[in-house]
This record gives C-alpha cells, sequence and structure tokens, in this order.
C-alpha cells in the first residue's frame, strides 16, 4: 500500500499541509483508538471522513462515544508506521480497540458503530472492513495458495456484509483488539507488522546465490495474529470508500453522490 500512496502524491485527492493533528486520548472516555499511518500523503476524502466522525462522536455523551483519540504515525516506511500505532494502545489500558486506516481511505461518521457491532456480537478479534484494492485485487480479504500454489495469496472476489473467514487481509481499514495487540508482543515481541522473509532458493543453496522475498507487512501480521491463535475476518461495511485513480468501492450504485477525488 505504501507505494501505491506514492503514486498519489500530487493528484488532486492529496490534501495539502502536514498531516492533521492528533485528537487527544482522553481517559475513561471511549474504547477505539483511530490510527493512521502517513507515508506521503493524506487525501482530502480521508481527512474529511476524520474530521466528520470526531464530530459525530463528540456528539455523543461520554458513555456511549467510541473514539477515544486520534493519532498519527508518519514515516518512510510503511511497517514501521503501523507497528508504532500498535504501540500506542499498550500506552493506554482503557483502549480495548485500535481502528488502523489507510489515509486513501473515506468512510461515513457512523463507521465505528457499524464495525463494532459486527465484531463484538460474533467475538470476533481482527475484523477488516474490505474495499477493492485498485484494478488488481477485488476485496480486502486474501487466502493462501494450496500445496499446487504454496504462498501464493489470492483474493476474494466477493465479499458480503457477513464476515468471512480468511487466511490475510489488506489493512487498509482494520479493527483489530488489544487481545491480539498484547499476544502477538508476548510471542514476538513489538513487531507486529515487520515483514518476514521468504526464501525463495532450495535448502543448500550457497549463501550469496540464496534468494529472498518479503512477505507485506499486512500479511505478516496476519500471520503472527493466526499463529497466536486469532482469526482473521473480512465483510463489507457499508460506507467505505478506496481512493487511487479513482473511489473504489462494494457499495451498489447511487449509495455515493458523483464526486471527484479532490472534492
Amino acid at each position: 500500500m505504501g507505494y501505491a500512496a506514492r503514486l498519489n502524491q500530487g493528484r488532486a485527492a492529496v490534501a495539502e499541509g502536514p498531516p492533521m493533528a492528533e485528537m487527544a486520548v482522553r481517559p475513561y472516555v471511549g474504547r477505539v483508538l483511530l490510527g493512521y499511518p502517513v507515508g506521503f500523503t493524506e487525501t482530502t476524502p480521508f481527512a474529511t471522513s476524520v474530521r466528520r466522525l470526531v464530530t459525530y462522536e463528540h456528539q455523543k455523551p461520554d458513555p456511549e462515544r467510541q473514539l477515544a483519540g486520534t493519532v498519527v504515525a508518519p514515516g518512510l516506511y510503511i511497517e514501521d508506521n503501523r507497528n508504532a500505532l500498535a504501540a500506542r494502545v499498550l500506552e493506554y489500558p482503557h483502549i480495548q480497540w485500535l481502528w488502523q486506516v489507510d489515509t486513501d481511505i473515506e468512510f461515513k461518521e457512523d463507521v465505528l458503530d457499524k464495525l463494532l457491532n459486527l465484531a463484538e456480537s460474533r467475538g470476533l478479534k481482527i475484523l477488516n472492513a474490505s474495499v477493492p484494492i485498485g484494478e488488481t485485487y477485488r476485496t480486502g480479504g486474501f487466502l493462501l495458495g494450496g500445496e499446487d500454489e504454496p504462498g501464493i495469496w489470492k483474493a476474494l472476489n466477493h465479499v458480503g456484509p457477513e464476515p468471512i473467514e480468511v487466511d490475510g487481509i489488506a489493512t487498509t481499514a482494520t479493527l483489530i483488539h488489544r487481545e491480539v495487540i498484547e499476544a502477538i508482543a508476548d510471542e514476538h515481541g513489538q513487531r507486529w507488522f515487520c515483514r518476514i522473509p521468504v526464501p525463495l532458493s532450495p535448502e543448500g543453496t550457497p549463501k550469496r546465490q540464496q534468494k529472498f522475498s518479503n512477505q507485506g507487512e499486512d500479511f505478516s501480521f496476519c500471520l503472527r495474529a493466526k499463529a497466536c491463535g486469532y482469526s482473521i475476518w473480512v465483510a463489507h461495511v457499508i460506507g467505505m470508500r478506496h481512493w487511487k485513480m479513482k473511489g473504489y468501492t462494494h457499495d451498489p450504485p447511487g449509495t455515493w453522490p458523483e464526486r471527484s477525488a479532490g472534492g
């Protein structure tokens, strides 16, 4: 996702200026930390969505408020930024959830209500609100290939409103329970999203001839979570759009008014 974000630089969808300021976390008010990693860009639809969400949540009485605060993790490497967001959760004992959202995602102001209801009613600890990943991948949910295609990740062609268990997700807009963050840290240290190297050469290959690839930071997180015993789920949550050259969504036609990426 970092490469795609860099491609957005200079387009109309990119908000000018530095990343938005964080919304301070209030003790014992709200239980969701909204965290967003910032590489080179922050799109206007994302910035507008965050402001609407904050306004919507502030209008609620304190006991009903879901949003505890917002945190930003800027930096060159996306895995470091995502790691920094997970670490922030551990700073606040009352935070139960991290909602990690990329800065090219647009969402409705009541998105946390929908996500929490979906996750908590079914006992899910990791829930991705799927959006199409550009033209290449139709959803944010992935399955690992079988014995005939080891190590190959294949995107689901369709995601509905009922959560589907998958092997991996693109963490574009993902709700992660604190329990998962703590479990991975206990088992692997604070490297939730650090990329896992994948050897490509047969055993016994001379050192200088050995070839490697990397699992993306999204899939590396998923592999560690699954190793700790957690299942990974994906669902279509109405009111989500992914801005690349245009806005990609699972929502039916007419859900969104026509607009440009910068409007």
